[in-house]
Formats: C-alpha cells, sequence, structure tokens
C-alpha cells in the first residue's frame, strides 16, 4: 500500500529515469568523497597520496585501501540511491522494491543450478567479446580501452589474492554480497521497472536494464557475457515478482570465482573451467550447456507463471 509521500508517483517515466540518474551520481560523488576524508586519518595518508586516489583511482600497492574505497563504492552508488529513489517514487521502499516476498525454494535452486550448467556459453560469449576489433580510426580508443580492462583486471587480481580467512570473508562481503545486493535493488529494482514504464514492454525494459547493468561496470571485453547474465536477472526478477531471487543468482554466480581462487591457492592464471567451451573440442558441452540451460530457464517460467496464476 502506498504511503502519503510519494513526490514523483505521477511524473512522466523518463523524468524518473534523469532523477535516478542524478540521486545515483550525487551519491556516489558524496560517498566517494566520504570514503577519501575517512581513509586520510584511518590510512594515514598524507595530502599527495590523496589527491592521487582523487586522479587516479586506488593503488594497487595498496589492496586494503582499495578495498576500503571498494566497499564505500557498493554502498553509496548501489544500494543507498535504490531506497531514496523507491521512496520518492512510491512512499513504500520494501513493495517497490519487491523486498516482502521470498523466493520458492524450487526457484533457488532451478536458477542456481542453471548459472552453473550456463559456464561454457558464458565463456564461448567471453571469448567471442574478446576477439572483436575496433575500426582501425577507432584505435586510439581502443588502445585506451584495453588499458582500462588491464586495470580492472589487474585490480580484481589484486582483491583475489589473498590466503587468509579473513581476507577470504572480506571478498566474499565486497565482491559477492553487497554488488548481489546493490546492482540488483539499482538495476533491477529501479531502472528495469522505470524503462519498462516508459517503453510501455517488459522485454525492451529488461534488455535496456541489461545494456546499463553491464555498461556501468565498463569493462568492454566482458560486456556481451555480462549483458546475458543482466538480461536473466532481469527475467527472474519479472517472473518470481522478488528482488531477491535475482540476488540470491547473482550472489552465487560472483562466488564461484571467489571461493575457486582461494581454494585453489589463488592460482589466477585461466583454468580449464574458465576455458570450457571455448575450444574447438568443446561443440558438445557447448550444445549441452545452450540446451539445458534453456530448458532450465524455460522450466522456471513455467513454474512461476503456474503460481502467479494459482494465487
Amino acid at each position: 500500500m502506498r504511503r502519503k509521500f510519494d513526490l514523483f508517483y505521477d511524473i512522466p517515466a523518463w523524468n524518473k529515469v534523469f532523477f535516478a540518474f542524478f540521486i545515483t551520481l550525487s551519491c556516489f560523488l558524496i560517498f566517494f568523497f566520504i570514503a577519501l576524508l575517512l581513509a586520510v586519518p584511518v590510512f594515514n595518508l598524507s595530502y599527495a597520496e590523496a589527491k592521487q586516489y582523487i586522479v587516479s583511482g586506488p593503488d594497487l600497492n595498496n589492496v586494503i585501501i582499495a578495498k576500503f574505497f571498494q566497499i564505500f563504492q557498493s554502498v553509496g552508488v548501489f544500494i543507498i540511491p535504490p531506497f531514496i529513489l523507491a521512496f520518492i517514487f512510491y512512499g513504500n521502499v520494501w513493495e517497490y522494491l519487491k523486498l516482502k516476498n521470498s523466493p520458492h525454494i524450487s526457484y533457488i535452486i532451478l536458477s542456481v543450478l542453471s548459472i552453473v550448467i550456463s559456464v561454457p556459453v558464458i565463456n564461448f560469449m567471453s571469448y567471442l567479446n574478446s576477439n572483436l576489433n575496433f575500426p582501425e580510426f577507432m584505435g586510439i580508443l581502443e588502445d585506451k580501452i584495453i588499458d582500462m580492462e588491464n586495470e580492472a583486471g589487474n585490480l580484481m587480481e589484486s582483491f583475489l589474492d589473498t590466503i587468509t580467512l579473513k581476507g577470504f570473508i572480506t571478498n566474499i562481503i565486497m565482491i559477492c554480497i553487497l554488488p548481489a545486493i546493490g546492482e540488483e535493488l539499482l538495476f533491477r529494482g529501479i531502472f528495469q521497472r522505470l524503462f519498462i514504464e516508459w517503453t510501455k514492454n517488459v522485454h525492451i525494459g529488461i534488455l535496456i536494464g541489461a545494456f546499463l547493468f553491464s555498461f556501468i561496470h565498463m569493462q568492454f571485453f566482458g560486456f556481451l557475457p555480462r549483458l546475458l547474465l543482466g538480461i536473466y536477472f532481469g527475467y527472474l526478477f519479472v517472473w518470481s515478482r522478488t528482488i531477491w531471487l535475482p540476488v540470491i543468482v547473482h550472489f552465487f554466480n560472483n562466488a564461484f570465482a571467489v571461493v575457486y581462487y582461494y581454494i585453489s591457492g589463488n592460482n589466477i592464471g585461466k583454468s580449464e573451467i574458465e576455458n570450457l567451451g571455448t575450444s574447438e573440442g568443446d561443440f558438445i558441452f557447448l550444445g549441452l550447456s545452450i540446451f539445458l540451460s534453456f530448458t532450465l530457464v524455460y522450466i522456471i517460467y513455467l513454474i512461476t507463471k503456474s503460481r502467479a496464476s494459482g494465487r
């Protein structure tokens, strides 16, 4: 049930989209400078070091500080804005973000299983994405994107490179829990909903939301597999009518990598699992993965539709 405080309930959807971007960007800037102000006394940073974080971003030589900023960014950009926006747009935050309902255990099992089975498909999409070439006149842009990809990869490797239980738990919180909750609240709970309202089409709204979800990560050579995951998370949200199902599946998708690198002794190099589906002899695995993934997704759709009609 709506509350009386819903300032922007009746404004056009495109205005809500613009306002959502404004609030998200504002929270990013506010929380970044809060993190910076806290980091100076906590980590005993000098003025020059603080300025370096503003200009160049995290210092990979100090992973603890980089993780500190990453956690603040996840909270400030992905978790706080959805609650503010849901309150302003609707008044009832829990209802708007679909936080009240919990997913049926069958949804969770089938959805997580589908993520495991789709590994060859995701790997193949990553392989195709990594082999995309820019036109010759865009060579400078391609070089810049490659540099950004390398920086992002080095940052993630520095995060995953831990052998302590404390480091592992920190990674679970930073890489799995916070992104799963925050990104689903923002991209599915807010933006996907607004794009559906704007376009009057569920499928287009899901696609645009997934595109934004993949684009915001600023990793071009991982764009396609992340877009595919974003679309899947979007349909899970629509079918189940609860944000918790895509949150849980998102968590497990991220947790697989964190757990794998930890138990494998931080062997960051490419593993056989990460290459599965990309070699010439893997067409059978790839074909089975595509067939079983779509079959599971269709079963999830049928179950959610059946339960919804039975209410």
